[in-house]
């Protein structure tokens, strides 16, 4: 809990680990968590919206690779209202058969549209490529996906995962007394199980490093290069940070500076570097021109490799330092921030005492161990290149 703020409002997470990595059936875990805002505890879905819209209550649901849940918003005087319609939504959701048509229907019109984008496309095809098939985070959607889906595949999967032991709820704003009382006598009462479902076994990475899928009818070309690497709990992820955030973690980066700038190939370049349960992920993502493709490739590596070969000046890792250190002033200011950090870290193991260590990287790091880490981390042999267009 997070008692910050003068307004008198609260956010309230509910986090589970139901993500799709516990399912090896595509759209389950979408699904489950779409189904949840479409009827609960005898309401149809209408009621429930307009009892949500009532008590003025703005929510979210959410579901990534690792975890899905509930968050929503609401004014303090509202607050016994809206947790008793969360505890509804998330523990005795309906999965009418009626509404999943209504939902598949329209998740699988969405999915025939996205056919058309190949950012879309080479998306899916890098966590593919690099994670293969059978893994969780590689799985692809197909269009005869959304036609096996059925309530009761949906029951058993929330039966399974939207459970206490694998709920943490996470409170920010004006918090009142009765807050963590209220919470407890709508959640603190379900009952436990002796074995949470461990979820299913998965391949490995794929040793496939390049692919492209064709698309006649794109103008542009999407790019992705990365790979699997460490995660935030890896003592050289915040090194690593810095060095993402060189190559391409913000404006004024060397890849933003070579490719859009100087070359005029893309409008925008980004360098992300993120972790999962299962891993960290490094990509590098931009559209191109398809005549360009080749030569935006090329100058990508390259970044990459003088990076590894040549000291970083002082100025560029000053202007770096300003930047990060910004962005982590800004990841805690106010309640509804901290509440956003504290789901990044808590979920990996971590504390607070994290975003100091980060700090002491950013300020203390120098040249030659970025140089050590882009060699250690950035090994072009180990990159993984995906296309999407039309070549």
């Amino acid at each position: 809990m997070f008692d910050a703020g003068d307004e008198e409002i609260v956010q309230i997470d509910f986090t589970f680990n139901a993500g799709e990595i516990n399912s090896l059936i595509p759209l389950i875990a979408p699904a489950t968590n779409t189904m949840l805002e479409e009827g609960a505890n005898n309401m149809s879905a209408q009621q429930l919206s307009e009892k949500l819209d009532f008590y003025g209550i703005i929510y979210s649901l959410f579901c990534s690779y690792d975890k899905a849940g509930l968050s929503l918003f609401c004014l303090n005087r509202y607050l016994e209202n809206a947790i008793e319609l969360a505890a509804d939504m998330l523990l005795t959701p309906s999965f009418d058969k009626k509404e999943l048509a209504t939902v598949i229907g329209k998740q699988r019109n969405e999915y025939l549209i996205s056919r058309e984008v190949v950012s879309v496309l080479a998306r899916e095809s890098f966590f593919s490529t690099v994670f293969g098939p059978g893994h969780p985070y590689g799985k692809r959607r197909e269009l005869k996906d959304f036609d096996n889906i059925t309530s009761e595949q949906l029951k058993s999967f929330h039966s399974d995962f939207y459970v206490p032991d694998s709920l943490y709820i996470a409170v920010a704003g004006k918090i009142n007394k009765n807050t963590e009382s209220l919470i407890n006598r709508h959640f603190g009462a379900t009952k436990r199980k002796e074995d949470v479902f461990p979820g299913p076994e998965y391949g490995r990475e794929s040793t496939v490093k390049r692919s492209h899928t064709e698309k006649n009818s794109a103008v542009q070309t999407a790019i992705r290069i990365g790979s699997a690497t460490i995660d935030k709990r890896h003592p050289d992820y915040p090194g690593l940070k810095v060095v993402n955030t060189i190559l391409g973690g913000y404006f004024g980066s060397r890849l933003m500076n070579n490719l859009r700038e100087e070359k005029g190939y893309t409008y925008g370049i980004g360098s992300i570097l993120y972790s999962t349960q299962l891993t960290g992920i490094k990509v590098i993502s931009t559209e191109v021109n398809q005549t360009n493709t080749r030569e935006a490739i090329d100058e990508i590596l390259k970044e990459i490799t003088i990076l590894g070969k040549e000291p970083v000046k002082k100025e560029e890792l000053e202007i770096v330092r300003n930047y990060m250190l910004g962005n982590i002033l800004r990841s805690l200011d106010g309640p509804f921030a901290l509440i956003d950090n504290f789901k990044s870290l808590h979920e990996f193991g971590l504390d607070n005492d994290y975003n100091y260590i980060l700090e002491k990287k950013i300020k203390s790091i120098g040249a030659d161990e970025i140089m050590e880490l882009v060699n250690t981390y950035y090994n072009i042999d180990d990159l993984t290149i995906i296309t999407a267009g039309k070549l």
